[in-house]
């Protein structure tokens, strides 16, 4: 496998395996089919709860049943594929009731890992040959499959119709090696490019790769059964949704949307943050960003205060941000794409529509919360960083 073809990011990513149910239909994205929504129906609460209520059910993105007294959904009857030789083997155990700690942990003394728990007292596991003995001996043990890779796959994934460039997120199990992983991938489709690997390997580490559309099938069903993969899942290139925060958190009129006349009803009683002053803290501001500042004269960015805590620093209310307190330990200013939390938060909070004032400053239709052109606000930087722009 040649290094040109794997970017390697360390990053720490909070993955969530596709396994539990979901209560909605993810969002239609560009190369998104409208088959794949059709493909994953929302699950009502209601029809969750009475689900759980009539035995014991699995709760799987892919579907619904009582793995005992129901049919199992096509995708259950695969066939598992051969674990990776010497490696721990996954399955999905149901039992007659939730396990304690204790429970667990009298297992795990015998090769067996718990690594999810799935509704309703089902968990995913990796065993040994000993620790596979052990759990088929207990008494409370109800069910058990092979972690086959339909388990694993995001259901959106086995719809018809994806285009353009399809970016997958294999999520491994913990300590598997992803090198290896992907030099397995390379031999199931040669056009597979790896884009990232995050996380930490105790975890459960993330490959990210990229492959043709047309291509998906079968390739996903084959990689899936890999033994080191955790979960399979679609990653996209994420964009700017700002426009629509205003209607949904105000109104949720699906009709109107961005038609604030009728869907920003707080603003329309009048209710717009004038003379107000709203405190963020947080990693810090893009000092750059034109939101942040009456003028392109450098006389306009908040100069940087190290205040004493309590003592809430001067305010200057001639600009934007009347005051920049930086607490202890950190450092001023959010100037990189990683880490800027701060300047999202706060351009929700008072962003107003605005050209560009400076070649840097880009254009921006965006509209905050406290659309008033001279709403002022104040930032506490508290992220304690020695990363940050100074």
């Amino acid at each position: 496998m040649g290094t040109r073809r794997l970017a390697l990011a360390v990053l720490l990513c909070l993955a969530c395996s596709p396994l539990a149910a979901s209560a909605a239909p993810p969002p239609v994205q560009a190369g998104f089919p409208p088959e794949a929504v059709r493909a994953t129906p929302p699950a009502s609460p209601a029809s969750l709860v009475g689900a759980l209520s009539s035995g014991k059910k699995l709760l799987l993105k892919s579907g619904v049943f009582d793995p005992l007294l129901e049919k199992a959904p096509e995708f259950a009857a695969c066939e598992s594929l051969p674990q990776i030789a010497g490696a721990k083997a996954a399955y999905i155990a149901q039992f007659t009731a939730d396990l304690g700690a204790k429970e667990r942990a009298a297992l795990a003394k015998f090769g067996v890992e718990f690594l999810d728990y799935v509704p309703d007292s089902a968990y995913v596991v990796r065993a040994t040959d000993s620790g596979l003995a052990r759990l088929k001996a207990r008494a409370d043990l109800r069910w058990l499959d092979s972690l086959r890779g339909a388990y694993k796959v995001d259901p959106v994934l086995l719809a018809p119709g994806w285009t353009g460039p399809l970016y997958l997120d294999f999520r491994l199990f913990p300590d598997e090696n992803p090198f290896a992983l992907f030099q397995r991938i390379e031999a199931l489709l040669p056009d597979a490019s790896c884009i990232l690997l995050a996380g930490k390997a105790a975890e459960g580490e993330r490959l990210r790769i990229s492959i043709p559309a047309e291509k998906l099938h079968p390739f996903v069903e084959l990689a899936s059964g890999d033994g080191a993969v955790w979960s399979v899942e679609p990653w996209f290139v994420p964009h700017l949704l700002n426009d629509n925060s205003i209607w949904v958190i105000q109104s949720y009129d699906t009709a109107d949307r961005q038609n604030y006349a009728l869907s920003a009803t707080i603003w329309n009683h009048g209710i717009t943050g004038t003379g107000q002053i709203v405190c963020v803290n947080d990693s810090g501001i893009d000092d750059d960003n034109c939101q942040f500042r009456y003028s392109a004269d450098a006389s306009a960015v908040a100069d940087a205060q190290y205040p004493a805590l309590p003592d809430p620093g001067v305010l200057d209310l001639t600009k934007k941000v009347v005051s920049y307190a930086v607490l202890p330990g950190s450092q001023p200013y959010d100037g990189f794409a990683f880490f800027d939390h701060g300047t999202h938060t706060s351009g929700t909070a008072t962003t107003t529509p605005r050209p560009p004032r400076r070649p840097r400053a880009a254009t921006t239709s965006a509209t905050g919360w406290r659309p008033t052109p001279r709403s002022s606000f104040r930032i506490r930087e508290t992220r304690a960083a020695a990363s940050w722009r100074a």
